[in-house]
């Protein structure tokens, strides 16, 4: 899931609608982008869902495994990369390929 919160409200949510967790040992290439106006989010290398209204605030800090507040991540990250730039759609989806 990929969220941008800012002054409480949440701008951008994309959640991995139609894919399916299959227990403890289950892995998945996730791949995730945003600037103004311009998010995206992949899995596996499928299609990018995007969204093109996501308002980008001043970053402070990047929260990792916990989805505001909610949805804690009950697992591990085996590998964690960060660009600083909005890569694009085709290098996230080959990024999760």
């Amino acid at each position: 899931m990929q969220i941008v919160v800012a002054s409480g409200s949440i701008h951008v949510n994309h959640s991995f609608v139609g894919h399916t967790w299959n227990g403890p040992d289950d892995s998945r290439k996730i791949a995730m982008a945003w600037k103004q106006n311009d998010c995206a989010v992949t899995v596996d290398g499928l299609a990018v869902v995007k969204d093109t209204v996501g308002v980008i605030p001043s970053i402070s800090r990047m929260t990792v495994g916990n989805g505001a507040g909610v949805n804690y991540l009950s697992g591990y990250l085996r590998r964690l990369v960060y660009w600083p730039r909005r890569l694009s759609d085709a290098e996230l989806q080959a990024l999760t390929a």
